[in-house]
């Protein structure tokens, strides 16, 4: 882990304070930068509609689970997430071609 995850973020964060001189010049530069905030305001926009959408999704299969041992068993085999389940990218291209550059 420390050589494929640690490393190459240590690399980084040490190089966005010392190119070319030792500053956190860059990061006070990003509240006015037009693109920054964009991706920021995407960001945060993306992650409370995640957020919603597992609530959403989530909390009616755990309740159900609690509440109905019997059915436990079949809820667990159809559960929604599988069918909704994370897309890999092979299956995201299309849609991002759709969507073009605000995808």
């Amino acid at each position: 882990m420390l050589a494929f995850y640690a490393l190459p973020v240590d690399t980084m964060l040490m190089r966005s304070v010392s190119d070319p001189v030792w500053s956190l010049s860059h990061y006070a530069a990003l509240p006015d930068d037009a693109v920054f905030q964009k991706v920021f305001w995407n960001t945060l926009y993306t992650s409370v509609i995640v957020t919603l959408g597992t609530l959403l999704l989530g909390y009616p299969v755990a309740l159900a689970l609690v509440r109905t041992r019997r059915w436990a068993p079949v809820i667990l085999i159809t559960d929604p997430a599988a069918l909704l389940g994370p897309r890999s990218g092979a299956q995201l291209t299309p849609e991002m071609v759709l969507m073009g550059r605000h995808g």
